[in-house]
C-alpha cells in the first residue's frame, strides 16, 4: 500500500493492489475510508465520505473512468459526498431507504464553522437500489455485491473473486455489533462465522477505522 500525494487537502490517498485507491477522510475520531474500484473500462467508487472535502475531483484526478457510486450503507461517513455526483446505488433494504429518502439532521456536519456553505453535504439523496449477487463487469475484473441476510442490516461488502479481495464496509463494525439485541447479535456473529470461512484468503478492505489488512487477523481471533 503506497501513499500517494495530491491537492485535495483533507484524504489520505493510497494505492493498494490490483487498481484499487484508498480514499481516507478523517473527522474527531473516526476516519472513514473510500475505495475506488478501477478495471479497465469500468471503475466503482464505494462511499463518498464525509461530504467535507472535494472527493469528486480526487477520483477524477485517479481515473478518467466515470465511477459507478455505492454506499456501502447510507451513513452518515458514507454517504457524506452523494450530492456531488448524480445517483447512487444502495442496497435494497428499508432502513438505508429511508435514510437517503427523508434525510436526517446530522450535528457533526452542522457544527463545521470553517466549511463553506456549498461544501456543506444535506440529505436526502438520489438513488437506486441493488440486491445481494449483483455482479458489475469492470474489465478485467468482475465486482459482486455480497448483502447477506443476517448482515445486511448494517449494510453490504463487494468481492473480487479473481483477485481476492473483499470490502467489507462496517460489516465487521464491533460497536455496531455489540450494540444489537441479543437475537440480533446470535445471528449476526453465526453469518460473520460464514463470512469468516467464505472469505479468509482474501485481502480485507475496512471502510471505519484502521486500513490496514493486518485488522483481519484481530477481527478473525474474535469472531470466527
Amino acid at each position: 500500500m503506497k501513499k500517494l500525494n495530491h491537492e485535495f487537502g483533507c484524504f489520505n490517498v493510497y494505492e493498494c493492489e490490483n487498481g484499487v485507491y484508498a480514499i481516507s477522510e478523517a473527522y474527531k475520531d473516526t476516519t472513514a475510508t473510500s475505495y475506488l474500484i478501477c478495471g479497465d473500462n469500468q471503475s466503482i467508487l464505494l462511499d463518498t465520505g464525509c461530504g467535507i472535502g472535494r472527493i469528486k475531483k480526487l477520483v477524477f484526478s485517479l481515473t478518467s473512468l466515470k465511477p459507478i457510486i455505492m454506499n456501502s450503507h447510507p451513513a452518515p461517513y458514507h454517504s457524506g459526498a452523494n450530492k456531488k455526483f448524480d445517483i447512487v446505488q444502495i442496497l435494497n433494504e428499508e432502513n438505508g431507504i429511508d435514510y437517503l429518502t427523508f434525510g436526517k439532521e446530522d450535528d457533526w456536519i452542522a457544527s463545521q464553522e470553517k466549511l463553506m456553505e456549498e461544501d456543506v453535504t444535506f440529505f436526502p439523496s438520489m438513488f437506486t437500489t441493488v440486491t445481494n449477487g449483483k455482479v458489475y463487469p469492470l474489465g478485467g475484473k468482475y465486482v459482486e455485491i455480497i448483502a447477506n441476510d443476517a448482515t445486511k442490516i448494517n449494510g453490504m461488502m463487494l468481492a473480487d473473486h479473481e483477485n481476492k479481495q473483499l470490502f467489507t464496509g462496517d460489516i465487521f463494525d464491533e460497536t455496531f455489533i455489540e450494540n444489537l439485541d441479543e437475537n440480533q447479535k446470535q445471528d449476526y456473529l453465526n453469518e460473520l462465522k460464514n463470512v469468516i470461512h467464505q472469505y479468509q484468503d482474501y485481502t480485507w478492505y475496512f471502510s471505519i477505522g484502521d486500513i490496514n489488512p493486518e485488522r483481519k487477523s484481530e477481527l478473525i481471533k474474535k469472531y470466527a
